[in-house]
């Protein structure tokens, strides 16, 4: 909602054409980043939404947060997830898997899963819970799409590597900076 319609029509866009690109499927499925505008209190936030579903996306909640990318406990993680499931705030839980060291939140799946299980949980993944197939939600790219999500996976790694080369350049100048001035 903080963006204009362009900025996220382009970033879903460069996000589809990636995953396209380098695990050679599309998704139609979508989470706003932070989960904000998942209950819109803003005409911003509901059309953030509106246009997502314009361009065929299924928006995608969650109201179980156990907030594992702030904690470095997994006995955190495992009580905050057991306890959202068992007040009933949600049927899917949001873990992270980047942002830092993700060693505590690895250390807790399994024991969420396990006592998940226990309480009578049943694990499946968001297609199963909307009752629909894999390909229903994650298409695979066609073969005539095939050459442009190779153009596109070329593309992506040389913004890469450009990426990394400009960053080395500035790391070294700041090396060599640091180091004129600890001469002079």
């Amino acid at each position: 909602s903080e963006v204009s319609n362009e900025h996220l029509k382009l970033e879903l866009n460069a996000t589809q054409r990636l995953l396209e690109a380098t695990l050679g499927v599309r998704t139609k499925l979508f989470r706003p980043p932070f989960a904000e505008d998942l209950e819109p209190q803003t005409i911003d936030g509901a059309e953030a939404l509106r246009l997502a579903g314009s361009l065929g996306y299924l928006s995608i909640g969650m109201n179980i947060d156990p907030k594992d990318w702030a904690r470095h406990d997994p006995n955190m993680i495992v009580s905050k997830t057991v306890e959202g499931a068992l007040k009933g705030e949600g049927n899917v839980v949001l873990l992270h898997d980047a942002g830092g060291s993700r060693v505590a939140t690895v250390a807790a799946l399994p024991r969420i899963i396990d006592q998940l299980k226990a309480e009578g949980f049943e694990f499946v993944t968001i297609h199963e819970l909307l009752g629909l197939s894999r390909e229903d939600v994650m298409p695979k790219v066609g073969p005539e799409d095939l050459w442009i999500a190779n153009s596109n996976y070329a593309g992506f790694r040389l913004y890469s590597g450009m990426y990394a080369f400009v960053n080395m350049l500035f790391l070294t100048g700041l090396a060599l900076g640091t180091l004129r001035l600890v001469w002079i």
